[in-house]
């Protein structure tokens, strides 16, 4: 499992191993769907004429490719559009969950993460200064351990801290380190003046991996398969791509403001 790149851009190697793929029939299917649609069809033509056709022209394979992707977000948006719905209350109102930002603030940032994640750890600060400078918005953190096997231990730690009304401080100085053993955990939670025996016990707790098990179930249902993930008024904004979110948050406080 990887992170979730902010964006993705098609390349020329990209678009050159589509014709090494079985994809190339997609973009076949997708032309002679165009051709059946035209007024006139050249009669007799070949997939073979238009697969050359492709080759010597490779900007109609891009765009097609393009407008693949285009049809495919859409459908995966429709999707989590009834995912997000049938889950609202366990997305939006599950008091286990941490949250970040004005508590009661009326727009609601849920954010998936996993604190082996880069670009989670990228857009932590980010996160920080939105919320500084919108004090409507909410950030529910749902604790979502899927890159490592590292990744459920530090989640469990994090939430175990929930209590103590100290889980942002302790959510920010994971974020900004790399453990490779729990005994460093340890350490940075002592630091933090924390009773690190105390929290480990609350981390294996029957009540935090019942938490991390929803969780899981939940962005398995909503088909959220990397981090960071962004759900802001039923817009799905992956990755760290800040514009995106801040995007989201405008439109759904334009969204509020008519009501």
């Amino acid at each position: 499992m990887t992170d979730t790149p902010p964006e993705t851009k098609t390349s020329p190697t990209t678009v050159a191993s589509w014709f090494s793929k079985p994809n190339i029939a997609i973009a076949l299917g997708v032309v002679a769907v165009m051709l059946a649609g035209a007024p006139y069809v050249v009669p007799g033509i070949q997939s073979l004429q238009v697969r050359q056709g492709l080759t010597n022209q490779p900007k109609i394979l891009e765009d097609t490719i393009k407008k693949l992707d285009e049809v495919k977000a859409a459908e995966k948006q429709k999707a989590a559009d009834i995912a997000i719905k049938a889950n609202h209350e366990a997305l939006y109102d599950d008091a286990r969950d941490p949250v970040m930002g004005n508590p009661n603030g009326p727009i609601t940032i849920v954010e998936f993460l996993d604190y082996n994640c880069a670009y989670c750890k990228l857009s932590t600060p980010q996160v920080e200064q939105l919320l500084a400078e919108n004090k409507d918005v909410r950030v529910v953190v749902k604790e979502y351990p899927i890159i490592a096997d590292s990744s459920r231990a530090l989640a469990s730690y994090a939430l175990a801290t929930k209590d103590s009304g100290r889980y942002a401080e302790v959510h920010h100085a994971f974020m900004a380190s790399k453990f490779t053993t729990e005994a460093e955990v340890a350490q940075a939670l002592t630091k933090l003046g924390f009773d690190a025996q105390d929290i480990a016990a609350k981390a294996k707790s029957e009540a935090v991996q019942d938490h991390i098990n929803a969780v899981e179930k939940l962005g398995t249902q909503l088909e959220i398969n990397g981090t960071p993930t962004f759900i802001v008024g039923g817009v799905v904004v992956n990755g760290a791509d800040m514009n995106g979110l801040k995007a989201a948050i405008e439109a759904q406080r334009a969204k509020l403001a008519t009501k």
